[in-house]
């Protein structure tokens, strides 16, 4: 204190960050009081019943019978979940294209980007398959070829000898 009998700015703070500490001390000391009536042993805990606060599921609960999940398997493993789609989608169109006459309009989809991981040894084989069937081969590793790929040819491609996956290649977003 000063002269006059008011705290100077220090004082302040000295007793603001005093009040700070002793207001913690008080919620700690509260806390670990609560966290202490509720251990095992206590005498809060030994008035409840054990029903109550058990963690096992009723016994009517137990056994609820869910229905067998029934998925069909991809029609092609090696293509990723959104090629497949993309395969299932073609081949739908191509039965709807039907023009009656036991004949189907062949009309090439806008080609996809996609990634082929390969055992090495069978990159050059995949790279002329895709060439001979009039696809882009974009670029070529040891083990991957990533091409532009017209969705019918989708299936086969991943069907090729060496074939261990396809991804789609997803473009990075615009911000």
């Amino acid at each position: 204190m000063n002269r006059t009998g008011i705290l100077s700015p220090k004082g302040w703070l000295a007793l603001t960050a005093l009040a700070i500490v002793a207001g913690s001390a008080v919620t700690i000391g509260t806390l670990f009081a609560a966290n202490n009536s509720e251990q095992p042993g206590s005498v809060d805990s030994q008035n409840q019943d054990p029903e109550l606060v058990s963690a096992q599921a009723p016994e009517d609960l137990a056994q609820i019978n869910l229905p067998p999940i029934e998925k069909d398997p991809p029609a092609y493993p090696n293509l990723d979940s959104n090629l497949n789609r993309v395969v299932e989608d073609i081949d739908a169109a191509a039965t709807h294209a039907d023009d009656g006459h036991g004949r189907i309009e062949s009309g090439m989809s806008e080609p996809v980007l996609v990634t082929f991981y390969v055992d090495a040894k069978h990159a050059d084989g995949l790279v002329q398959y895709l060439e001979d069937n009039g696809v882009y081969v974009r670029n070529a590793g040891e083990d991957y070829v990533e091409a532009h790929v017209h969705p019918e040819l989708l299936g086969d491609a991943s069907e090729q000898a060496g074939v261990l996956r396809v991804d789609t290649v997803v473009p990075p977003r615009q911000k």
